[in-house]
C-alpha cells in the first residue's frame, strides 16, 4: 500500500457537506429521551432502543467491508428509530494494516470522531499507514497527540482483541459479517436483501409487541429464536458486556499472525460472494432463488400423517403451533388430505421455537399423544381451542381426546418425545428453515403459506409426479424417487461434481463413506487452517472419510503458489505428501524458496529428485489439470471444499463444527 504525502490528502473540511450529511443520518437516529446505556461499548449508529439490532464486524483493509459500509449507512437512514447498528472490529491477518486501522478507529471514537473516521475510510484515496492516519487526525481537527497515544497504547489493542474474541464466540469467521438479531449474514450483503431482512424482523417484532412483549426485550427474543445456540454468549458478551475468552490459533505451531492479533479466521466472509453470496433472511411469503431446489426432506416411520402413503404429492409441514403465519391456513391444510385423499399426503413435523415459552410443551404433548395413536385428534383440538393457548388448555385438550392420563403425564415428565422433536428441529435447521413454519411439497419449498400459493404448488408438483408415474416409477416409491437427489443441507449445493483424483494427494481408505475434496493453494493462509479441522473429524470418524487435495494455485495473489503445487506433486510421488502439507502449513507466513527447501527437508523429501522435478517442470501439466477441474466446478477461491461432490458453502466458515453436521447428513445416506 502506497504512502501518499500529507499534502496529497484532501482535508476533510473540504468535504464538510458530505460529513454533515453523514452525521445527520446517524445523529438524527438517536432516540429521545436518551436510552439507557448499553452494556457493550461499541460505535453505534441508529436507535439504541430499537427492536432490531445489527452487529457489523468489519476489517478496515477488507475491500468488501469498504463496499458494505455505505450500504450500512443507507440502511441506518431508512430505519432511524427501529434499527441499531453496532460496529465491531475483526481484522483479518492477511491485511497488514488492519489492526492499526482498527486501533485508529478506537482512538477516533475516544474523541467522538468515529463517524468522521468512518467517512474518511470510504474515500477512494484513503491510506492506512500510521503516518497517513495521524495526518488525517490533524486535518480532522482532532487532538493529534492524544490520538497518537491512543493509537499506540495497549488499551486500543485490547479493545480490538475484545471484538475479535466476541466474533469468535458468536461464530463469526470473516468480514464483512452481519448479525441481524442473531441471524448471521456473512459476506457482502446488498441493500435490497438487508432491507428485506430488516422488514422481516420488524414484522416479527410487531407480532411480539401484540403479544405483550416490551420493545426493549424484542431484540433479545428474536436472538433467542434466530440463534438459540449463540444466545447465552450473546447475553454475556453483547447485552452484559462481559469479556469473551481469547481464541487461540487452531494450529498450535502457528505464531501470532502478521496483523499482530492471534486469531482463528478460516476464510474471509467476502469469499462467499464468489458463489453468489449467502442467502439473506427472507420473510414468509417472499420467494427466493432456492425455491425451485428440491430438498431431501426425510419422512420417518411413525411421523404423523394424513392421506394415502402412496399419494403422488407428499406435503411435509414443519410447525410451531404458535406461528402466526400458519394460524390462518392450518385448519385448511389439515383438511386438504381429506378433500384430496388420492392426491396429497400431509406429514407433520415439530418446530418449537424458544421465543414461544409453551411451544416445547405443546410439541411434547403431541408426541405423548402420538404414542397413544391420538396425535391428530389432539392437534385438531389444540387448533380449535381459544387462542392464545395456555398450559391449562393444553392439558385439558389431552383429557378431551381420551388419552390415558397416566401414560400421558409420565411421557411429559420424562420428556419422552424430546428426541424426535430435536430430530425434527435439526432437520429444519439443515434445510435452512428460519421462521416458525415451513411447507415442502415433494421436497420443494412453498414460498407462501396461503391457499393460492399452496394450490399452485400442488398443481405443479402433481404434474411432475404424473410424469414419473408414467415413466414406470411405482407409486409407493415415488416420493423417494423425486427427492433422492435433493439437497441435504443448506450448506451443501444440490449439484454433484465429479473429480479425477489420479494425481491428488489422498488420505483415507478407497471405500470410505464420504470423500472430502479440498481445492487448495499452499501459499493461502486460510487453506492452511482447514487441515486441523479435517484431522479432528478424521479422528472422530475413523475409516469413514477419504480426504483429497487438488491444486488450485492463485498465482496473482500468491507468486510462489505454482512452484509449491509442483513441489507438492513431487512429494506425493515420493509418498510424503501429507508430511509436506503439514510442514508448509507451519510456515505459511514465511514461504519463499528457503521456506520451501526447509519444508521439504522437514517432510523428508529427497532433495535431488525434487530439484529436478521443479527445474524440468515435471508436474506443471498435472497442476494445471487440477486447477482446470476446479474452474469447471466453479471454484474461484481457496479453500473450496466439496463433500461427496456437493459444494460446501457454510455460513459460519469452514471448521470441524460446520463440516460435522454436513458429513453426518451424508453418512446417513450410505
Amino acid at each position: 500500500m502506497t504512502h501518499p504525502r500529507t499534502s496529497q490528502l484532501p482535508p476533510l473540511l473540504r468535504r464538510a457537506t458530505h460529513s454533515i450529511l453523514f452525521l445527520l443520518a446517524f445523529s438524527a437516529c438517536r432516540a429521545t429521551p436518551p436510552p439507557p446505556p448499553l452494556a457493550l461499548e461499541t460505535p453505534l449508529f441508529g436507535a439504541a432502543d430499537g427492536p432490531v439490532e445489527l452487529l457489523a464486524f468489519v476489517d478496515f483493509e477488507c475491500p468488501f467491508s469498504r463496499q458494505q459500509a455505505p450500504i450500512l449507512r443507507e440502511l441506518a437512514a431508512r430505519y432511524p428509530t427501529q434499527l441499531l447498528i453496532r460496529v465491531l472490529f475483526l481484522p483479518l491477518d492477511v491485511h497488514p494494516h488492519s489492526v492499526l486501522a482498527a486501533r485508529a478507529a478506537v482512538a477516533a471514537a475516544q474523541q467522538n470522531a468515529f463517524a468522521l473516521f468512518w467517512q474518511a475510510w470510504l474515500r477512494p484515496d484513503a491510506t492506512l499507514s500510521r503516518e497517513a492516519l495521524i495526518a488525517w487526525a490533524v486535518e480532522a481537527g482532532l487532538d493529534a497527540k492524544r490520538f497518537a497515544v491512543a493509537l499506540d497504547g495497549a488499551p486500543s489493542l485490547e479493545r480490538v482483541a475484545r471484538d475479535v474474541a466476541i466474533g469468535h464466540a458468536l461464530g463469526v469467521t470473516g468480514t464483512p459479517s452481519l448479525l441481524l438479531n442473531g441471524t448471521l449474514l456473512q459476506g457482502l450483503q446488498p441493500l435490497d436483501k438487508l432491507t428485506v431482512a430488516v422488514e422481516h424482523e420488524l414484522a416479527e417484532a410487531a407480532i411480539l409487541r401484540t403479544a405483550g412483549a416490551q420493545t426493549a426485550k424484542i431484540a433479545h427474543a428474536r436472538v433467542a429464536q434466530n440463534a438459540p445456540k449463540w444466545l447465552a454468549d450473546y447475553e454475556k458478551f453483547i447485552e452484559r458486556g462481559l469479556p469473551a475468552p481469547p481464541q487461540p490459533v487452531p494450529l498450535a505451531t502457528l505464531q501470532v499472525r502478521a496483523s499482530g492479533v492471534a486469531d482463528a479466521q478460516l476464510q474471509p466472509a467476502a469469499l462467499d460472494t464468489a458463489f453468489g453470496g449467502q442467502r439473506a433472511l427472507l420473510p414468509p411469503g417472499q420467494p427466493t432463488p432456492s425455491d425451485a431446489v428440491v430438498w431431501r426432506v426425510s419422512v420417518r416411520a411413525g411421523d404423523p400423517q394424513l392421506g394415502k402413503p402412496d399419494a403422488p404429492v407428499t406435503a411435509v409441514l414443519f410447525l410451531d403451533l404458535f406461528a402466526q403465519e400458519a394460524a390462518a391456513i392450518l385448519p385448511w391444510l389439515l383438511q386438504l388430505p381429506v378433500r384430496q385423499a388420492d392426491q396429497v399426503r400431509l406429514v407433520i413435523k415439530h418446530l418449537p421455537r424458544p421465543v414461544h415459552p409453551l411451544a416445547q410443551l405443546v410439541a411434547e404433548a403431541l408426541e405423548a399423544a402420538r404414542e397413544q395413536n391420538r396425535f391428530l385428534p389432539l392437534l385438531n383440538k389444540l387448533v380449535e381451542a381459544p387462542q392464545p393457548l395456555n398450559q391449562a388448555a393444553i392439558l385439558a385438550a389431552a383429557t378431551q381426546v381420551g388419552l390415558d392420563a397416566n401414560r400421558f403425564n409420565t411421557s411429559l415428565a420424562a420428556h419422552g418425545g424430546k428426541p424426535r422433536i430435536d430430530a425434527d428441529v435439526a432437520q429444519a435447521a439443515a434445510l435452512g428453515v428460519t421462521g416458525f413454519a415451513a411447507l415442502y411439497l415433494n421436497g420443494v419449498p412453498v414460498p407462501q403459506l396461503t391457499q393460492d400459493a399452496v394450490l399452485a404448488a400442488l398443481t405443479a408438483q402433481g404434474q411432475k409426479a404424473a410424469v414419473k408415474l408414467r415413466e414406470g416409477v411405482p407409486a409407493a416409491q415415488l416420493y423417494d424417487a423425486l427427492t433422492a437427489h435433493g439437497k441435504l443441507l443448506e450448506a451443501l449445493a444440490a449439484d454433484v461434481q465429479t473429480f479425477d483424483l489420479s494425481h491428488a494427494g489422498v488420505q483415507g481408505l478407497p471405500g470410505a463413506a464420504v470423500t472430502v475434496v479440498v481445492f487448495g493453494d499452499f501459499q493461502c493462509p486460510f487453506t492452511a487452517r482447514v487441515w486441523p479441522h479435517l484431522r479432528k473429524l478424521d479422528e472422530e470418524m475413523p475409516g469413514r472419510l477419504k480426504i483429497a487435495w487438488l491444486d488450485f494455485p492463485q498465482t496473482t495473489a500468491h507468486p510462489l503458489a505454482q512452484r509449491l503445487a509442483e513441489a507438492g506433486q513431487e512429494a506425493r510421488a515420493q509418498g510424503k505428501f501429507w508430511s509436506f502439507v503439514a510442514a508448509l502449513a507451519r510456515r505459511v507466513d514465511m514461504l519463499d524458496d528457503r521456506g520451501l527447501e526447509q519444508a521439504a527437508r522437514d517432510a523428508g523429501l529427497k532433495d535431488r529428485p525434487l530439484q529436478q522435478a521443479l527445474a524440468q517442470h515435471k508436474w506443471t501439466a498435472a497442476v494445471q489439470a487440477e486447477r482446470a477441474q476446479g474452474e469447471r466446478a466453479g471454484v474461484r477461491a481457496t479453500p473450496t471444499v466439496f463433500l461427496e461432490g456437493h459444494l460446501f458453502q457454510p455460513t459460519n466458515g469452514i471448521s470441524a463444527d460446520t463440516l460435522r453436521p454436513a458429513i453426518r447428513q451424508l453418512l446417513g445416506t450410505h
